[in-house]
């Protein structure tokens, strides 16, 4: 699913019309970039957005995985699996309740060893005026930052996660949630909370099915 479902919102700084349009003219000027030399050969996502812009939640990754659309590698097919387990049929997918993005919109692979690494300070303080735009654009109610690459570039700040895993705060109208990336190579900061990858999932069931409720 590819594309961006927009339109107005009834609360919460409710975004026009034209907001599925705006948000496709930040994701072309994503596709033009190449400010990172270090991410060459700059492998994105197809230019196109993902997701919806009319729920008022969005989630916030730390950067592309192999897959063609967001959260398509192990951990987002984790959160995935935890929203299908809500059982709620208007919202089987991600992109039907969320709009996502991440902190750097190019996979970061280590040319090496040939398999993806995790973002630098550097390449997400290049990417950070993208979502900058995306979150003026849209207003978003509650944000989801999936890992501390996701939670710095919301919260503009340093981020200890194992200590901040869950806490909520306000960036002016939004609220910012800093989550525990939900995958096996994470085992360690997942079992300092008391979680297995199976109870996490349970957890991110329960939160999904909240967010559900607050939608009515």
């Amino acid at each position: 699913m590819g594309r961006v479902a927009g339109g107005r919102r009834s609360s919460g700084g409710a975004p026009g019309p034209g907001i599925a349009g705006i948000v496709h003219e930040i994701q072309a000027e994503v596709a033009r970039c190449h400010f990172c030399p270090g991410l060459k050969p700059w492998k994105k996502l197809s230019p196109e957005a993902f997701g919806t812009t009319t729920t008022g939640y969005m989630i916030v990754g730390e950067a592309p995985g192999e897959g063609a659309r967001p959260f398509d590698d192990r951990g987002g097919r984790l959160l995935r699996d935890a929203l299908r387990e809500v059982g709620d049929q208007r919202y089987r997918e991600l992109e039907e309740l969320f709009f996502l993005a991440h902190a750097v919109r190019c996979r970061p692979v280590d040319t090496r060893l040939d398999r993806r690494r995790a973002p630098s300070k550097a390449e997400c303080a290049g990417c950070r005026p993208y979502l900058a735009l995306e979150m003026r654009a849209l207003h978003p109610e509650l944000v989801l930052a999936i890992g501390t690459h996701a939670a710095e570039a919301v919260l503009e700040r340093p981020v200890k996660l194992k200590m901040e895993h869950g806490a909520r705060y306000r960036v002016e109208t939004t609220e910012v949630i800093p989550l525990l990336v939900p995958s096996p190579s994470n085992t360690i900061a997942l079992g300092c909370h008391g979680y297995t990858l199976a109870s996490y999932r349970t957890w991110l069931t329960g939160l999904f099915g909240t967010l559900i409720e607050q939608r009515g």
